[in-house]
């Protein structure tokens, strides 16, 4: 199976991710799959920290953003996000999470950016460098 039919299976329009294939069949998971987790573990140990609570997350094809939040909670992660090293993937989530606080991209809203990861520059710089350079 090629890559694009394994994205066609992996990922449609504004949907949510799902494995189409079962476990069972397939004898391994799919590289991607496991590194999607990163995602969830990450919204985990910082929603705790940053004191929020997501009503729900996703991990879509955004197209051409890493990350989005709508105004009921919901979180929505571009699948691409769990290519990207661990400290970069931390930053988005921060990121995201810290709009569950300030809607805008306001100084209180970088501020709590700030508050947890202060080298926070250094992913957004990563990420406009290389962002464009992640895939499957």
């Amino acid at each position: 199976m090629s890559i694009i039919e394994i994205k066609k299976k992996l990922l449609t329009k504004h949907s949510t991710f799902r494995l189409r294939e079962k476990r069972e069949e397939r004898g391994s998971v799919h590289p991607f799959l496991p590194r999607t987790k990163k995602i969830t573990e990450k919204i985990e140990k910082y929603q705790e920290w940053m004191g929020v609570n997501p009503h729900k997350i996703r991990i879509i094809d955004l197209k051409n953003r890493w990350g989005s939040c709508s105004d009921n909670g919901n979180l929505n992660f571009h699948w691409k996000c769990a290519m990207a090293p661990l400290d970069v993937l931390t930053y988005i989530v921060v990121h995201e999470l810290a709009h569950l606080k300030h809607k805008r991209h306001s100084q209180p809203f970088w501020n709590e950016v700030d508050k947890v990861l202060p080298n926070y520059q250094n992913q957004i710089e990563w990420l406009k460098q290389n962002g464009a350079s992640l895939d499957i």
